[in-house]
């Protein structure tokens, strides 16, 4: 039996064994990282899609609001000045 496990094809053989499977278990955990990062990705895409859907609702408020703050600029400080 001892002969059988210093025979130099079965070490071979077992070191390759060992080596691919040790590359089996490095893909599969690099596998697993990216199917992660694709998931973060996607959770990245969708909160920055809605903060700047936020930002430009925003910003059209802001420009609803000076509009009509020149309105009323507009239409009061002609009354103003004929006061005076």
């Amino acid at each position: 039996m001892m002969n059988h496990l210093l025979q130099p094809d079965y070490l071979v053989g077992l070191m390759l064994t060992v080596l691919l499977s040790a590359i089996a278990y490095f893909i599969k955990q690099l596998h697993s990282d990216f199917k992660r990062v694709v998931k973060e990705l996607g959770e990245l895409k969708s909160n920055s899609a809605l903060i700047h859907s936020e930002t430009r609702s925003a910003n059209e408020l802001l420009k609803q609001r000076m509009d009509f703050i020149e309105w009323r600029l507009d239409f009061k400080l002609p009354v103003r000045i004929r006061k005076n």
